[in-house]
């Protein structure tokens, strides 16, 4: 494999395990998932519109609740 590729490769292998953490450290969501609008909306217009399904970490969020 050329380097780009192994570096590429471990980038997605930090991600992967950053993933896994978060989800199963159970650590809340951030406040940009709670809003229905985009993190672009967001940051423009200051508007959000709290998501009824949201309520506290990503757990939750997916039907994971422990």
């Amino acid at each position: 494999m050329s380097r780009n590729m192994w570096i590429l490769a471990g980038l997605m292998a930090i991600l992967s395990f950053t993933v896994i953490y978060r989800g199963e450290s159970g650590m809340p969501a951030p406040d940009y998932v709670k809003c229905k609008e985009s993190l672009v909306t967001q940051i423009v217009t200051g508007k959000c519109t709290e998501r009824s399904s949201v309520s506290g970490n990503a757990a939750e969020m997916n039907g994971h609740a422990r």
